[in-house]
């Protein structure tokens, strides 16, 4: 009975740190860009790069976005619409997307070392 108790203790103090850990994280604040909008997110273990870009000029009424980087996807928000919508990149190498209405909030993501995403701060292009 002994071990069955020492097993709870660790379990539940591993919990604890756990959940510790998690409402340490920081809340990113929200960062402003011009209307071409091109941001990175680096992960050090390992170490990776993931890149999106923003070109709300392309066309007069639409968008175009791109994302970059080893199993990189971006996080977007167009005009008119609280849908949140994603575009994933091929394994190393990049792809791109012409949208119809301007991207008014977005964020690069990609994977991190734990099994998760590892995600930037969100943009807010003009």
């Amino acid at each position: 009975m002994k071990r069955l108790g020492r097993v709870r203790t660790v379990a539940v103090a591993v919990g604890a740190a756990v959940a510790a850990v998690s409402q340490a994280a920081p809340v990113r604040e929200l960062k402003h860009c011009a209307d071409v909008c091109w941001i990175a997110h680096e992960v050090t273990h390992p170490a990776y790069r993931y890149e999106a870009e923003v070109d709300n000029q392309y066309p007069i009424n639409g968008s175009w976005i791109r994302v970059g980087g080893k199993g990189a996807h971006a996080d977007y928000y167009q005009q008119g619409d609280d849908q949140l919508r994603q575009i994933y990149s091929p394994t190393d190498s990049s792809n791109s997307q012409e949208l119809t209405s301007k991207v008014i909030r977005f964020r690069v993501c990609g994977p991190n070392a734990l099994g998760g995403d590892a995600c930037g701060s969100w943009w807010l292009p003009k």
